[in-house]
C-alpha cells in the first residue's frame, strides 16, 4: 500500500494540533519529522499485520466431498458406498453397500449436491452411480437397469440419450 498521502495528511493534521497546543511547535522541520514518524508507524502497523495474517494464499481450499455431504446426514450404520437414490413423497431413499435411509430431501437438490459424481439421473424418481449397475434389460420396448444391490429401476424415454451416452444401455436387446 501507499502509505505516502496518509502520513502526510495525518502529519499535517497533528502539526496543526501541535502548534494549538505548544508555543515552541511550529515549522517545516517540525512537519517533516511528524511525516516520518506517521510513515515508520504505518509501514511497521502493515508489516505486523502482514506477519500476523494467516496464510491463505499456501493453503489450497479443501473441495467438499459431495458424497461426504450426502452421507453426513445418513445414520452412521448406513453409510457406505452410494448405489442409488429414489424419490418417495418428499423423502429420499437413499441405498448404499451398508443398506438403505430415508432422509427429507428433494431429489433435484441431492443431484445438485452430487454434480461432479459419476451419476445419473435415468428417471423423475430415480439416479444411479454408474458404477453400480450391473446389467441392462429391455422388457415390453422399456429400458430397466439391474443395479448391484438387486435393484430393478426403470430408465425414462426422456433420459434415454443420457443413459446410452454414459454406456448404461448398449443397444437394443430383446427381451
Amino acid at each position: 500500500m501507499s502509505w505516502a498521502p496518509f502520513a502526510f495528511g495525518f502529519a499535517a493534521f497533528l502539526q496543526a494540533l501541535n502548534t494549538a497546543v505548544f508555543d515552541s511547535w511550529s515549522g517545516w522541520p517540525d512537519y517533516f519529522w511528524l511525516v516520518g514518524v506517521v510513515f515508520a508507524i504505518s509501514m511497521l502497523t502493515e508489516f505486523a499485520a502482514a506477519l500476523l495474517k494467516p496464510e491463505s494464499k499456501s493453503q489450497p481450499v479443501p473441495q467438499q466431498d459431495p458424497f461426504a455431504t450426502l452421507m453426513e446426514r445418513l445414520p452412521l450404520e448406513k453409510r457406505g458406498r452410494l448405489i442409488r437414490i429414489e424419490a418417495q413423497d418428499h423423502y429420499l431413499s437413499i441405498v448404499t453397500s451398508a443398506g438403505e435411509s430415508l432422509i427429507l430431501m428433494r431429489l433435484s437438490d441431492a443431484e445438485a449436491l452430487l454434480a461432479g459424481a459419476e451419476g445419473l439421473r435415468v428417471h423423475r424418481s430415480h439416479w444411479v452411480m454408474q458404477s453400480e449397475v450391473q446389467q441392462h434389460i429391455r422388457r415390453k420396448r422399456r429400458d430397466f437397469l439391474v443395479m448391484s444391490d438387486g435393484a430393478v429401476v426403470p430408465v425414462s424415454r426422456g433420459s434415454r440419450d443420457k443413459a446410452v451416452a454414459a454406456g448404461l444401455i448398449l443397444g437394443r436387446s430383446a427381451a
